[in-house]
């Protein structure tokens, strides 16, 4: 019998798709190299990642449809070149708007989220503040530990990962995130996230 796939969730911020051709431009080919494992993406920056299953995804769609945050669109530096998390580089995004929008986010939904997450990051050298936010609100990387940065390249291990860091490309400018989105994507399918709720931040 197959397996059913497994899904992740997201709070992402999106741009119009004029600003992201901008950034694509910059990036160049550095998306085709044969190691960059994230080929096919829409640029954007992560405020939140969750597994919920069917129970708790209705859940938070019938929250969002009556919740009613003050948020406007976010104005972003590109910032440096980053490794981030074990396999991943990404460009630092540098704005003071970004993290209340991601502490305001996290706090409204952790009665939906606390205690959701995949088991596999029970197995990262976490401090004992980490392992209380993924039993409280699902997810780890938030508060002190939020990095806010667009991924332009993941690797399947962090050998691979630094050796690329050094062919990476440079970005500079500003940025605007139009739209706050929920989608879910396939875990390490590669394909494009599918979006379950958008919010317009104009």
């Amino acid at each position: 019998m197959m397996e059913s796939p497994k899904f992740v969730h997201a709070f992402v911020l999106r741009m119009p798709e004029k600003e992201e051709e901008k950034i694509k431009s910059q990036i160049g080919d550095f998306y085709s190299r044969p190691a960059n494992l994230r080929k096919k993406v829409i640029l954007h920056l992560s405020l939140f990642v969750v597994y919920l299953d069917e129970e708790k995804i209705k859940q938070m769609l019938d929250f969002l449809s009556v919740w009613k945050p003050d948020f406007k669109a976010v104005v972003g530096t590109l910032g440096e070149l980053e490794k981030v998390g074990e396999n991943y580089i990404g460009f630092a995004i540098q704005s003071i708007e970004i993290q209340p929008m991601h502490e305001t986010l996290t706090e409204s939904i952790k009665h939906i989220t606390a205690g959701c997450f995949d088991a596999r990051y029970l197995k990262e050298k976490l401090t004992e503040k980490q392992r209380s936010y993924l039993d409280n609100y699902g997810y780890h990387r938030i508060k002190e530990y939020f990095q806010p940065h667009i991924t332009i390249g993941k690797y399947v291990d962090q050998d691979t990962r630094d050796r690329e860091f050094a062919c990476a490309p440079k970005l500079e400018g500003k940025i605007t995130f139009t739209h706050l989105v929920f989608d879910q994507s396939i875990v390490n399918s590669g394909i494009p996230a599918e979006v379950l709720w958008s919010m317009s931040l104009v």
